[in-house]
């Protein structure tokens, strides 16, 4: 890594309110379902982290969150980050047995919960029964008896100016569970440290992402890879994210790239794999053009999909190596 730790380092404040400082007007994210400024986007987090702390949460304590890829995945993240809080990004279409481990192992203080989650999540609360829920999306969702807030009033009332907790670059910032591949999800503990380690390492120094990149990535933000792909990674150069809230689909996925002009694409090799098959369909366009680099990680990228990748599109897919334990590529 290059350059030496400081003493005090909070992931919000570098990340996010250090960049809204130089640039609140530029977008930090677009795609669905709107652009939002990092001004008005450090501004969510703030009123995010004013809320947590308002109901109880404090330094060390674990803030589950199961929200889809948005402005309020991010706000949350960060708010809770802000505050000292440990953030705990799990899956949002997971089902309630997935919760019940998620919630039992993690003893979050407070969840932040999608209404489409809702109908597996509630079931699995009765795991934490005292904890405060914070419901995110649709305004009119059945609560099924159960006592939430909902998101807009939570953060409405909140201040937007939030001064960043003295956090050290080893405190605990957010955890990231497995895929359970070897069993059950085990959660990953990653310092504040972390981010500025691989955002320095691979995002600057591989990557070498620059203020004018739009970055997309498929895998999703609760992932260790997506996170970095479709969130720190972009913050951390000044740059834009597409967020897309929905489960994968491929001619969805291509739609957005087509309308977005994403400049780095972020996948796993059965997704180009996909692509390549829509764009072998008969009088199907693909359009890649914008994209000036490829990534791929998460499973063994075959050679025979790098080699149609670079015929179809004339783009080389940068292949790598990384786990949830160790946060990124």
């Amino acid at each position: 890594m290059h350059g030496e730790l400081p003493e005090y380092f909070n992931v919000a404040a570098h990340f996010l309110e250090a960049p809204a400082a130089s640039h609140p007007e530029r977008p930090a994210i677009v795609g669905e379902p709107h652009e939002i400024s990092y001004g008005e986007l450090t501004a969510l987090a703030n009123r995010t982290g004013n809320a947590l702390r308002a109901q109880g949460v404090s330094q060390g304590d674990r803030v589950l969150m199961v929200l889809p890829d948005s402005v309020e995945f991010v706000a949350a993240f960060f708010g809770a980050a802000k505050i000292g809080a440990v953030a705990v990004p799990v899956n949002p279409f997971a089902q309630s047995s997935d919760y019940v481990h998620y919630l039992e192992n993690s003893e979050p203080r407070a969840a932040i919960v999608h209404s489409n989650a809702l109908a597996e999540f509630l079931p699995a609360s009765g795991a934490r029964p005292r904890i405060p829920i914070v419901v995110v999306g649709e305004e009119k969702t059945d609560l099924h008896g159960g006592a939430c807030e909902k998101w807009s009033a939570y953060t409405a009332l909140a201040s937007d100016q939030l001064a960043a907790a003295n956090t050290s670059p080893h405190d605990p910032a957010f955890m990231l569970y497995t895929s359970g591949s070897g069993g059950t999800p085990k959660a990953a503990v990653h310092r504040h440290a972390d981010m500025l380690v691989t955002s320095r390492n691979y995002a600057q120094t591989i990557l070498g992402l620059r203020a004018d990149d739009v970055t997309f990535s498929v895998s999703k933000l609760f992932f260790a890879y997506g996170l970095g792909n479709g969130m720190y990674f972009p913050l951390s150069a000044g740059a834009r994210t597409v967020l897309n809230p929905e489960r994968i689909n491929v001619a969805h996925v291509i739609e957005m790239v087509a309308r977005h002009r994403p400049t780095v694409f972020f996948a796993v090799p059965t997704f180009f794999a996909a692509v390549l098959r829509e764009a072998e369909r008969p009088g199907h366009r693909v359009n890649f053009a914008s994209v000036r680099q490829c990534v791929s990680a998460g499973e063994t990228l075959p050679a025979e999909i790098f080699n149609s990748w670079k015929r179809q599109f004339g783009i080389d897919i940068l292949d790598g190596i990384g786990s949830t334990e160790m946060l990124h590529i």
